[in-house]
């Protein structure tokens, strides 16, 4: 990865896989390999297979597809209800 200051690679500092009930991802340190910038930052990488999911009917669907599915499917169901 490419420093955002200076345009150079950098390295990673330190690494730590963080999972949340909302979706895991990998958090990193980096810092600049070069010697007069040593710009530090932190990137956040998420997986693509963690935003994938098996849904009922044994389909595979992005998250937030999924997601905005069971959205409509409740929306439709308040709508019955009213």
């Amino acid at each position: 990865m490419m420093c955002d200051v200076c345009g150079k690679e950098t390295r990673v500092i330190d690494s730590r896989f963080i999972e949340n009930d909302k979706m895991p991802y990998i958090r990193r340190r980096r810092q600049c390999v070069d010697d007069k910038c040593h710009n530090r930052f932190t990137t956040l990488e998420v997986h693509q297979e963690w935003t994938t999911m098996l849904s009922t009917d044994k389909r595979r669907q992005k998250l937030q597809e999924n997601l905005q599915q069971r959205i409509a499917d409740l929306n439709s169901a308040l709508d019955m209800l009213q």
